[in-house]
C-alpha cells in the first residue's frame, strides 16, 4: 500500500478547477479557505513492478497551495502533507 499525494499548482489553478468542477462558491475563496480544506481520496492506483508484482495505493488531493509557503504558512503546510498521509493510510481497505 502506497498514498501518493498531490496539490494544485497555485491558488487560481485550484479556483479554475473549482470553477470547472461546477463549485462557483468555492471559486470565489481565497487562500484561507483553500488552507483549511481536508484531503481527498481522488483514485486508486495500481502499479505492476518489472517482476510482475502488484501493489495499491491512493491518489489523495490535498489543499497545499505553493502560496502557502510564501504567505509563512510552512507549519499549516507541513500539516496538510502529514493529514494527507494519515488520511491515505486511515482508508487502506
Amino acid at each position: 500500500m502506497f498514498g501518493l499525494i498531490g496539490h494544485l499548482t497555485s491558488l487560481e489553478h485550484a479556483q479554475s478547477v473549482a470553477k470547472d468542477l461546477g463549485y462557483p462558491e468555492y471559486a470565489d475563496q481565497g487562500l484561507d479557505f483553500w488552507c483549511s480544506a481536508p484531503p481527498q481520496i481522488v483514485d486508486t492506483i495500481r502499479v505492476t513492478s518489472a517482476t510482475g508484482q502488484q501493489i495499491e495505493g491512493r491518489y489523495v488531493e490535498s489543499c497545499f497551495l505553493p502560496e502557502m509557503l510564501a504567505a509563512r504558512r510552512i507549519k499549516a503546510a507541513t500539516r496538510k502533507i502529514i493529514n494527507a498521509m494519515a488520511h491515505a493510510q486511515k482508508k487502506r481497505h
